[in-house]
């Protein structure tokens, strides 16, 4: 299986099953799973509805060459990267890295799988 993007809705612990944020509306999110199904990055922040998550996606890979990432250090030995377009966060890697190079290495390996990745559309559950 190809690299692909993964659109999720997150269920908070002891929520019984329900995705949902203060209000009560379900939030959305999405996943950058590569081909051994390892998460590479997440979206920077939630969707309310699954069309605004795949119109993320969209404009992702349309504006991909216009986006800026820089690597980032979150703790002592700890890296991550962060990728943003027209000067706001859209994508951040799935973890954080021991060494700056293995975060490089990540955010280049998104960034050349990200433009022909396809995005599923039926939305998986996680629990948190």
């Amino acid at each position: 299986m190809a690299a692909r993007f993964q659109v999720v809705t997150v269920v908070p612990a002891g929520s019984r099953g329900r995705s949902a944020n203060a209000a009560g509306a379900r939030i959305y999110s999405w996943s950058f799973l590569t081909a051994n199904n390892r998460r590479l990055a997440t979206a920077a922040t939630t969707f309310t509805q699954v069309q605004a998550c795949l119109d993320a996606i969209r404009s992702l890979q349309e504006g991909l060459s216009g986006a800026v990432g820089v690597l980032v250090q979150v703790a002592p030995a700890r890296w991550m990267w962060r990728l943003s377009m027209a000067g706001t966060d859209c994508a951040v890697s799935g973890h954080s890295y021991a060494r700056r190079v293995r975060a490089q290495l990540a955010y280049e390996l998104f960034m050349a799988q990200v433009p022909n990745a396809s995005s599923t559309l039926s939305v998986q559950v996680r629990r948190r």
